[in-house]
């Protein structure tokens, strides 16, 4: 029986490693940084900041069910599921950590889901020069 439990509280830490840390990790070191430096080179319209609001909205709510489901696992079960927990987080980071900075994955969904906010205009020239920053950046 303990497999089964342990199976089952590994999989939870999993899953909210996946969706809520990774997800606020994503925000946090790609996101915000690249809402900010297309902001600086004129490409984004946003003068209520929506963009960031919806950033911290985010992050905010998905801390608030990852301290939510680690109080619950505290509460409710023993120290050996709360570990086993913790290392289906573990897991999901280290399998997740490819996944935070600007991958091209991250870069579509951004485009996808402020492209209200994208002066397209401004954007061909910013992506030049950021792609070329990366290139200097890796070299």
């Amino acid at each position: 029986m303990w497999v089964l439990w342990s199976s089952l509280f590994w999989f939870l830490g999993l899953i909210i490693g996946s969706f809520g840390v990774i997800q606020v990790l994503i925000i946090l070191f790609f996101s915000i940084p690249f809402t900010k430096k297309i902001s600086e080179q004129g490409a984004i319209f946003d003068k209520n900041r929506i963009i960031y609001k919806r950033n911290i909205i985010t992050v905010i709510l998905w801390i608030i069910i990852i301290l939510v489901s680690i109080g619950l696992v505290l509460l409710f079960a023993s120290s050996a599921y709360f570990r086993v927990f913790c290392i289906g987080i573990g897991c999901a980071l280290f399998l997740g950590l490819g996944k935070i900075g600007g991958t091209e994955t991250n870069i579509k969904e951004y485009f996808y889901n402020y492209k209200q906010f994208i002066i397209i205009e401004h954007l061909g020239d910013i992506l030049i020069h950021l792609y070329n920053d990366a290139l200097l950046e890796s070299s």
